[in-house]
């Protein structure tokens, strides 16, 4: 989603995320601790307003136990997947003006939770994450019988071979969980085949603009026909069938609110954050303070 740009017609393809002024470049990436301390202290029920126009009640789900990010700084050409992806995890639909007015996470989580029905709390729903991990268990032992599956279990233990996209495809079609894809990790071997690839294709061709050309193509195909055909595609930053499960039931609390009418509000919380963070820059903990973007001086 893109930013407002005085070039950049309107269009419904470009809902911007809400963008401030910069006056933190080259300052830390992290909340002032005064901001910081107000969060951590506040009681569970207390209103304060956030920056960008809304009021967000902090909740124990949304306090912080460690420095906040300042701001997810996502890149500007993501500014419209990061809205698209917050709508297919939530079933909504968000519109130019309202992605405009969101600064922060807490403005974005505001917004959600006026689209989707949520409660503080309920005995009456189902736990979505342990839900998913039984969606997830009996889908496993329907491929290995008898075998003792549980949230702590190694995926490695579980799922055979080095590639994880069968068995994600598997999964989601047994579960009706949406599921994070499996990626490559090490990118160094598919490096290794492109500069092979274009050096032979330059030795034979030379060096002429248009030979360049075509090697630079020559191993571009090459280093991804080689990736996807014998990569490691696992889901590597996930050790055990409960980060799995974790992952799946934040990207299906569409389902969640389907199947049970509600979700409880740390749940979407939680769910907003796994999407959100999936398009930073930068490494660290979600706070309803982050902002999408580092203000502008």
């Amino acid at each position: 989603m893109r930013l407002h740009h005085l070039h950049d017609p309107p269009s419904i393809w470009k809902r911007p995320l809400g963008r401030a002024p910069r006056s933190h470049r080259g300052k830390p990436q992290y909340a002032d601790p005064k901001t910081l301390s107000t969060v951590r202290s506040l009681p569970a029920a207390k209103q304060v307003r956030i920056e960008g126009g809304n009021h967000c009640e902090i909740k124990p789900y949304m306090q912080e136990a460690v420095a906040m990010l300042d701001a997810l700084e996502i890149d500007d050409d993501d500014d419209v997947s990061i809205v698209e992806a917050v709508e297919e995890a939530f079933g909504i639909t968000i519109s130019d003006a309202e992605a405009g007015a969101c600064f922060t996470v807490s403005d974005l989580f505001a917004l959600v939770c006026a689209k989707v029905p949520t409660v503080d709390a309920s005995d009456q729903l189902p736990c979505l994450t342990a839900t998913a991990f039984r969606a997830i268990r009996r889908a496993i032992r329907a491929r290995h019988p008898g075998l003792g599956i549980r949230p702590n279990t190694r995926l490695d233990r579980m799922i055979d071979g080095p590639d994880h996209r069968a068995w994600r495809d598997y999964l989601a079609s047994e579960t009706g969980l949406h599921l994070p894809n499996p990626s490559l990790p090490n990118m160094a071997p598919l490096v290794a085949v492109f500069a092979i690839a274009a050096g032979s294709a330059v030795s034979v061709m030379g060096l002429s603009g248009g030979s360049l050309f075509a090697a630079g193509l020559i191993g571009l195909l090459s280093a991804i026909g080689v990736g996807y055909a014998y990569g490691r595609w696992a889901w590597s930053e996930f050790t055990t069938i409960g980060d799995l499960a974790r992952q799946a039931s934040a990207l299906s609390i569409a389902q969640a609110v389907k199947a049970n009418g509600a979700v409880r509000r740390g749940e979407a919380w939680t769910a907003l954050v796994t999407v959100v963070s999936g398009f930073s820059l930068r490494t660290g903990d979600v706070g309803p303070a982050t902002r999408f973007f580092t203000e502008r001086r």
